[in-house]
This record gives structure tokens, C-alpha cells and sequence, in this order.
């Protein structure tokens, strides 16, 4: 399987598919001015629209968590994640390596928008068009206002917006495969590999459906020529939990009955 992560998906579980790929969007800002110094001297702002609702002016060096209150607040989060997370690049320490164009926003920064909890393609972010039959995010940066909260970018000033992973749905669901005794994958797992490894197919893997934590392991390691050494974990929800609390609650009724009869037992021999 060419996934991060292998799932074996229970129809007990209440979910008709495991978890997605979750999609990623960037935003970048950046000044190439030939001076660190000279950076966003205006202090511009740029605004995000999403079906038809644009945020405030937000300062070009706009935290995280306030581009993601905005967009929230857009109602982004609505239709693409139950979580949107927004991240924001670090400057780095020398000025004048924040200014090369060596970096990945010259004199500025790169936000990250996950849309966590969805699954599926998000439409791609563009630049500003205000059409709101465009799904996706839209980018503004020449508002201008007489009250200085919004300043247009200007001269070698950007702002750009870019897809860096395409959300999809998991291609297992029980209504496909048919989830038969709890499991819907069910034989032995004959292709789980690292993008890059030898997948020639006297090379392919025999592994049971449950196979044990070093088993995958080993062969992950195997599969990489053992270059590469894994970190594997076996997780079993739901299930394990509930039947320690089952069997925890009947001990107890049990050893409630036996405590209440040797109670009784005693009382009658007085």
C-alpha cells in the first residue's frame, strides 16, 4: 500500500470509509525589495474572499491563528473541514538570508491551511477575480481605505496562493468492499511499500491482515533494502476498550453478589 498510514476499517465502527488524504493550501507573502530594511515600508494588507464573504484587511505579516479566525469567520470551515489549522512559516534569525531569494517568501512568510476532518479535493485557491461561482479561496491585495486599515500592495510586493497536497477520499469503504465479520480487508496485504522501493512483483508482500507491529515493520525495513528503520504501532480501538469495561463491569457485579452473600451468610449465623 502506498499510504502513510494502513487502516483496517470496521463497519462497527460507524464510518463508511477511513480517514483521507487531508488537502493543504499555501498562502505567501513576500517583498522582493533589494533591502531587508525596505520590507513592506507601507505596511500593506490583502483580504481573502470565499463564496462571496471577504475577510478584514489582514497585515501582511498576519499571525496563524488570526488568518485562521478569518477564514473561519469567511465560512471556510463550513463546507471543507470540522478543523481548519492554519500554520505560519518562521523568519529566519539573518536578515539578509530572509531577503534572498533563496527563501521560500522573500521577506515574508507562508501560511498553511489544513483542512482537517474533510475528505476529499478542495478547490484550488486563485488570485482575485471576485466571482463567487469560484469555490475556492480568492486572494485581494489592492483594497485601499481612508482610514489607513487597508493599504494595497505595491511595487515588487506579491501575494500568491497554491494547492501543496490534493485532498482525496480513501479508496476503501464498506460499501465498495463489503465489510464482512468487522473487516473489510481481509486476505494478505501484498503491496505495503515506501514511494521509491523496488515494487517488482517477485518483491511483493505476504502479510496477513493482522499482521503484528514488527512484522510490518520488518518488511517495510525489507522493502527499503533495510535502509531505512521504522517506528511501527498497532492500535485497536474502540472494541479493546469497550470489552475491558465490559469484563471490568461484570467482576465487579460479581464481586458485589459475592460480597452481599458473605454479608448475608454471616448475619444468619449470628
Amino acid at each position: 500500500m502506498d499510504q502513510g498510514e494502513v487502516t483496517l476499517l470496521d463497519i462497527s465502527d460507524g464510518d463508511d470509509t477511513p480517514r483521507g488524504v487531508t488537502e493543504i493550501q499555501e498562502i505567501k507573502v513576500f517583498d522582493l525589495a533589494g533591502l531587508n530594511s525596505d520590507k513592506f515600508h507601507n505596511n500593506a494588507t490583502f483580504t481573502l474572499l470565499f463564496n462571496g464573504t471577504s475577510t478584514a484587511c489582514l497585515p501582511w505579516d498576519v499571525s496563524a491563528s488570526a488568518m485562521q479566525e478569518a477564514l473561519i469567520a469567511a465560512g471556510v470551515s463550513t463546507p471543507y473541514a470540522r478543523q481548519l489549522l492554519v500554520t505560519r512559516s518562521e523568519a529566519p534569525s539573518d536578515a539578509d538570508l530572509w531577503g534572498s531569494m533563496a527563501t521560500p517568501a522573500p521577506n515574508g512568510y507562508v501560511w498553511s491551511i489544513y483542512y482537517r476532518g474533510y475528505d476529499g479535493d478542495v478547490p484550488d485557491p486563485s488570485g482575485f477575480e471576485n466571482n463567487t461561482s469560484i469555490l475556492g479561496i480568492q486572494l485581494d491585495a489592492t483594497k485601499n481605505s481612508s482610514d489607513g486599515n487597508c493599504r494595497p500592495f505595491e511595487h515588487f510586493q506579491r501575494v500568491e496562493a497554491s494547492t501543496k497536497v490534493q485532498g482525496r477520499t480513501h479508496v476503501v469503504n464498506c460499501t465498495g468492499y463489503g465489510c464482512v465479520d468487522g473487516v473489510a480487508l481481509r486476505g494478505n496485504i501484498t503491496e505495503l511499500y515506501v514511494r521509491g522501493d523496488n515494487a517488482a512483483p517477485m518483491n511483493r508482500t505476504g502479510l496477513p491482515w493482522n499482521a503484528a507491529a514488527h512484522e510490518v515493520k520488518r518488511e517495510i525495513e525489507r522493502r527499503g533494502n533495510f535502509s531505512r528503520t521504522v517506528e511501527v504501532r498497532l492500535l485497536v480501538w474502540f472494541r479493546c476498550v469497550m470489552l475491558c469495561f465490559v469484563r471490568c463491569f461484570f467482576f465487579a457485579l460479581f464481586y458485589m453478589f459475592e460480597f452481599a452473600e458473605s454479608m448475608n451468610s454471616r448475619s444468619t449465623n449470628k
